[in-house]
């Protein structure tokens, strides 16, 4: 398979954002369980849902959390969705798969659900800080319409018209 660079760079993130999916897509960012690959000593588990060890694909992808983020995503877009088994998979099926005249907010949702789940992380982890799932979502949904204005993909107004301008059969 072939590397998701244009997953990364060609969805326009903010530039920090950028280089975290990179790091990500290598499996080099620092969760738990390379840690524990590199000989730190520490407990194991997602700070998240205090239930699985934390590798990345479970972190991003498939933590209850991570899932409900996913799943919101996927409902505003209306698309059905099968979260891949590992983040490079996930990011390599992403890039345009609503085809030619792929919305280039779509391309930007994986960097940013990333970013915020990443963040939330670090927040309960570094800060003692707990984020409500519905909270994340709020974040998540307001940087993607910040970035989205920023780069001239949407003209909405408000986050509420800018939501509704998501569904699949809006974008086309």
């Amino acid at each position: 398979m072939v590397f998701p660079w244009k997953s990364i760079w060609g969805a326009k993130a903010p530039r920090r954002v950028a280089f975290f999916v990179w790091t990500t897509a290598w499996d080099k960012i620092l969760t738990c369980e390379n840690l524990r690959r590199q000989g730190i000593v520490m407990v194991g588990w997602c700070c998240m849902c205090r239930c699985n060890v934390e590798t990345l694909a479970h972190l991003l992808l498939h933590c209850p959390v991570a899932r409900e983020l996913w799943s919101f995503v996927f409902r505003e877009f209306g698309v059905d969705w099968v979260i891949s088994g590992c983040v490079f998979d996930h990011l390599a099926g992403w890039r345009n798969w609503f085809g030619k005249h792929s919305l280039a907010v779509w391309n930007l949702v994986p960097s940013c659900v990333m970013w915020y789940l990443w963040r939330e992380k670090n927040n309960r982890t570094f800060e003692d800080v707990k984020h409500s799932v519905g909270q994340l979502i709020e974040f998540c949904m307001s940087s993607l319409f910040d970035w989205s204005r920023a780069w001239g993909y949407t003209t909405s107004s408000s986050i509420g018209g800018f939501l509704e301008s998501l569904s699949y059969p809006n974008m086309l």
